[in-house]
């Protein structure tokens, strides 16, 4: 399930940082957990939606859009090796290079 409600408290941490501070530090463990859990899946999402090459290995693996709506695709998702990130590292960007500050 995709719980709106967390991600809402993210996207409003994110205009007053400090805001979300307070907000985490008051949040019982399990609201903890289920802001980590909106995170980790907006994250999904965005990768999806902006890595061409992430995009095409995860529809390989059967996974589209509409099933990243929850953490628990997450075994379902194939990562990456050495070998992929090493031979073309810029084709796992997920913002265009002008807008990158640095690469590690």
């Amino acid at each position: 399930m995709f719980d709106w409600f967390f991600l809402a408290v993210d996207r409003l941490g994110r205009s007053n940082p400090r805001g979300l501070a307070w907000r985490l530090n008051h949040l019982p463990a399990w609201g903890v957990r289920r802001v980590a859990k909106a995170k980790l899946v907006r994250t999904l999402r965005h990768v999806y939606r902006n890595s061409p090459v992430q995009r095409q290995r995860w529809q390989q693996a059967g996974l589209t859009l509409s099933d990243l709506r929850s953490h628990t695709v997450l075994p379902r998702v194939p990562f990456c090796d050495t070998r992929l990130l090493t031979e073309h590292p810029e084709a796992f960007f997920c913002v265009p290079t002008d807008r990158l500050t640095h690469v590690i």
